[in-house]
């Protein structure tokens, strides 16, 4: 039995074969994690860095040669997003729009990740289906399938870093008391502020580090992605007291890539 074409399929027949696709549509991936104008959520940039253990968004779109948003509906099926060796796919939402949630949580600073979405027409049954119960795809090999055909695509590279907050004491005037310490890190602009504390078994925090030759102490902690912004900058402060009552005070702004 021949596969009945889709209705992308069909509408794409006469323009396939006038060979007008390639050069009037493309297709366009945008993150929320990338380096974008003030105001916009979305960043098309080549190139962007994404924190270890972030949930990123992603948007694809098809666009006309000035860039201009055209509607998905009678051209594609689904888009394969493709992040390093994992596989999501989507069809169009109510606004022609496909989009994807990743969270980068198996990566280590340095890793370059490929992201690429490619947009299908579907020519009969798809050429993969996800078996939740192995959590894997199956690959349609059977010879009577027509594979999909793929007609836009668009790619990012992902670079994964992590911030560290290191931030040095002068000698105090008695001896520190670790437990009074407040770690305090907020957004640019006043954004949320969120308080750490001394590291506990079972529960994550700074560490502080010392005293040193000269008497000196260091702070270190690695914030985790849910208390950076996507990108900007981000102040940490840092207060503690000495066993005296005195307070010491030390701060950073560090860039967020």
């Amino acid at each position: 039995m021949v596969p009945t074409p889709t209705r992308a399929v069909r509408s794409l027949l006469p323009l396939l074969l006038g060979g007008l696709i390639p050069g009037c549509l493309s297709g366009s991936l945008a993150t929320d994690t990338g380096p974008r104008p003030p105001g916009f959520r979305w960043s098309m940039a080549p190139q962007q860095m994404v924190h270890v253990g972030e949930t990123v968004h992603f948007d694809f779109v098809l666009q006309d040669a000035a860039h201009r948003f055209v509607p998905p509906f009678e051209l594609v099926d689904y888009v394969v997003l493709q992040v390093g060796g994992d596989r999501l796919e989507a069809e169009p939402d109510a606004q022609g729009h496909f989009t994807f949630t990743y969270r980068f949580d198996r990566v280590r600073p340095g890793d370059r990740i490929p992201v690429t979405a490619s947009a299908y027409a579907q020519r009969g049954p798809r050429d993969f289906m996800f078996i939740p119960e192995e959590g894997r795809w199956l690959h349609n090999d059977s010879p009577a399938n027509t594979p999909d055909r793929k007609l836009f695509s668009d790619s990012v590279i992902l670079i994964v870093y992590a911030l560290s907050i290191d931030l040095p004491i002068p000698p105090p005037s008695a001896p520190l008391d670790p437990e009074s310490g407040v770690l305090r890190i907020a957004g640019e602009g006043g954004g949320k502020e969120t308080k750490v504390y001394l590291e506990r078994p079972h529960r994550p925090g700074f560490r502080l580090i010392g005293p040193d030759e000269q008497g000196g102490y260091r702070i270190r902690y690695e914030p985790p992605a849910e208390m950076l912004p996507a990108a900007g900058t981000v102040r940490a402060e840092f207060t503690v007291y000495d066993v005296a009552g005195k307070a010491y005070t030390v701060s950073r702004t560090l860039p967020v890539p």
